[in-house]
Parts: structure tokens; sequence; C-alpha cells
């Protein structure tokens, strides 16, 4: 009859039971995603008629009209302006650029977007706080003075995938 040393034994019942809780948790984490994923939006945006070939595109996606007041308002001295929910800085190198930002949730949406031209990372605006970069939004809608109202430029991002197609003309 074999009698295991003890110590020896206890070490591969931790071994085991750890290994049964990583396989546990795996298995959770991979059913997690895939019902995340399932239940998610991915939102292609393609850009058209960009006149000039350099600098970045910079794009934000806002989810809600509380985030995107507090995105349109100016930052205080010192500070650096808020964040979109998500966002994603693409080089411009045609005329027409394509980012693919997945794993949103389904829902309300707004897409503003800029060409950085000088890349300074910033919308350059003139005299009176008139843009000189080109700027749109998701519905092609521009406001009296500038970006589109939330409710003017909003729409709803269903689950699976969207495409969206935004002139800069």
């Amino acid at each position: 009859m074999y009698n295991a040393n003890p110590q020896f034994s206890r070490l591969v019942g931790a071994c085991l039971g750890a290994a049964l809780i990583f396989v546990a948790s795996t298995g959770s984490a991979q059913e997690n995603s895939d019902e995340r994923s399932q239940n998610s939006a991915e939102l292609t945006i393609r850009v058209t008629d960009i006149q000039q070939q350099q600098g970045n595109l910079n794009i934000a996606v806002i989810r809600s009209p509380e985030d995107y007041e507090r995105f349109m308002s100016p930052p205080k001295e010192g500070q650096d302006g808020p964040e979109p929910s998500q966002g994603v800085v693409t080089p411009v190198t045609s005329d027409e650029v394509r980012a693919v930002i997945q794993d949103l949730s389904p829902g309300p949406c707004l897409v503003l977007l800029y060409h950085d031209l000088n890349d300074n990372g910033r919308m350059d605006t003139g005299f009176l706080g008139i843009p000189t970069e080109p700027y749109a939004s998701s519905t092609g809608k521009r406001g009296r003075f500038g970006p589109p109202s939330w409710k003017k430029g909003m729409f709803e991002l269903s689950v699976g995938s969207n495409e969206l197609i935004i002139s800069l003309d």
C-alpha cells in the first residue's frame, strides 16, 4: 500500500483546487465575454471627402446628453478639456478614412470629429472662435454657431455592426 507524504498531498490538492478555480473562472469569463459581444455594438465610422491628406482625424463618441454637455463645455483655466465616452485618433493618408470602435453598448450615440490638419491635438479656431479646421457630426447637421445639439446630432446604435458615413465636404 502506497502512503503519500502529507505535505505533498496538500500541495497536490492545493494545485488541483487552484486549477479548478482557474478553469471555472476562465469559463465564466469566456461566457461573460461571449454574452457581452452578443449584446454589444460595433461602429465603423467612414469619413469621406477629406480634402488634405495630412494630420489626424480626431473622433469622439459621446453616449448621453450629460456627457455631451460636459464634453462641449470649455475647460477651466489650466485644465485639459473633458474626455469623450470613447474616442480614436486616426492618421489621414487618403481622402477617406475608416475607424472601427468595438464593444459599445447599444443606445443613443453622437459622433463628433475634426481634421487636425497641423497635428497639434486641438481644434484650431480663428477670431470669434470659428473653427479653421474641418469638422462634422454623426448626422451631418450643424448648429447655428457650431456643432448640433444632442437631439439633432444623436442616432441609435443597435446590437451588432453599425456603419456611419460622414462627409467632411
